[in-house]
């Protein structure tokens, strides 16, 4: 019960680093946009990076709106009435679903255009001609599949204690049947994977019935959403959503002198920064 009083403060705090992370990413999504910073931000990594940060946007508004005021108590007679009212919320769940999943997908890629720029230079330009598409394509398309289950059940707020909406709001399945949740197709993904696996390599009889343990503890956990009946975890999934995501806008920010440039003259700032002159591969075909 004690946390509980200091939900609020908890989230003001994080409201200090949260906010000038999230207009730091803004303003490089608006550079990287600009007509004027076109050759400076030519290269895929950029477009990547660019593409990525709209997912990042999606997902902190989805997470402030549908987890982390509910969470935390503020605007209690907001979400109040929707939970008197059983106003449906599904489709902020998918939105809120569908970017986090599309922001690890762009995490792999950005990683991948790494590797290759690297160990991979002189094929990086013609490898991510035609790769940059196909990125695109995936970061859409994929995280439909794992996340569209969520769009076939009713979710409403419910308060975390209905003697004291003060302490705040959570969002719960109607139905509180999650077989299709997204988190157990995945792992159901996974076991036939590792059942297959073990079929046809391994025959070790022990070692099949640890598995089988633990496929039944993990789907057993996920028909069951333990991790969402906690007070704790629900209040630190918010938390854990920023600390995921904005470390690589700061980041980007100190290594990358053609973005600290830019930012500096978007706010008339005297300029002393010196452009980066290294050569980057780039995706359009020759003329």
């Amino acid at each position: 019960m004690i946390l509980y009083n200091y939900n609020k403060i908890i989230f003001f705090i994080s409201l200090i680093y949260e906010i000038p992370s999230f207009i730091l990413l803004f303003i490089i999504e608006i550079i990287l946009i600009l007509p004027s910073n076109k050759n400076k931000f030519q290269s895929s990594f950029f477009k990547i990076i660019f593409f990525n940060g709209i997912f990042d946007i999606i997902s902190f508004v989805a997470f402030t709106f549908h987890h982390k005021f509910p969470n935390y108590g503020i605007f209690v007679n907001f979400y109040h009435y929707l939970y008197i009212t059983n106003f449906d919320v599904r489709v902020i769940e998918f939105i809120r679903s569908f970017s986090s999943v599309a922001q690890l997908i762009g995490i792999f890629f950005l990683c991948f255009n790494r590797f290759t720029s690297i160990f991979l230079r002189l094929q990086y330009g013609y490898i991510w001609r035609y790769l940059l598409p196909l990125y695109y394509i995936i970061t859409i398309i994929l995280p439909v599949f794992f996340t569209f289950p969520i769009l076939l059940d009713k979710m409403i707020y419910k308060p975390f204690n209905k003697s004291n909406i003060n302490i705040g709001f959570k969002g719960r399945w109607k139905t509180f049947n999650a077989k299709w949740y997204n988190s157990y197709i995945i792992s159901m993904i996974l076991n036939l994977i590792f059942l297959t696996a073990f079929k046809i390599f391994d025959k070790n009889s022990r070692k099949k019935l640890n598995f089988t343990i633990f496929n039944f503890i993990v789907n057993k956990f996920s028909i069951n959403k333990l991790y969402d009946n906690s007070y704790t975890m629900t209040i630190l999934f918010p938390i854990v959503n920023d600390l995921t995501m904005f470390p690589n806008i700061w980041f980007l920010f100190i290594i990358s002198s053609n973005i600290r440039y830019s930012v500096k003259k978007l706010f008339f700032i005297n300029n002393k920064e010196i452009l980066s002159n290294i050569k980057t591969y780039q995706t359009q075909k020759k003329k």
